[in-house]
């Protein structure tokens, strides 16, 4: 049986999600981005929500709308449906 989080999850993935490209993994993940205030204060942060099945890790570097970004965590929280990133900006060629 399909829980309710999980119909909402794949709904908001479907109209919301944006596409990233995990360079360490050679892979392209649909994820949701949200700044989320509280954790990320700072302007090169985002948070991630992706399918549990994605390819990506902590440690990982993805790229987002042109920006490179370091996976800081890999949360799984109190959800069976997605995992959740803290991803940080990172300064390429500099």
């Amino acid at each position: 049986m399909v829980s309710t989080l999980n119909r909402l999850f794949v709904k908001e993935l479907s109209s919301k999600g944006k596409e990233v490209y995990n360079l360490t993994k050679d892979t392209t993940v649909k994820v949701i981005t949200r700044v989320n205030p509280d954790r990320n204060k700072m302007d090169n942060k985002l948070t991630i929500m992706y399918p549990l099945d994605a390819e990506i890790d902590q440690g990982n570097e993805i790229v987002y709308k042109g920006v490179h970004y370091l996976v800081l965590n890999k949360d799984f929280g109190e959800s069976d449906v997605y995992y959740s990133s803290d991803v940080v900006a990172m300064s390429v060629g500099a």
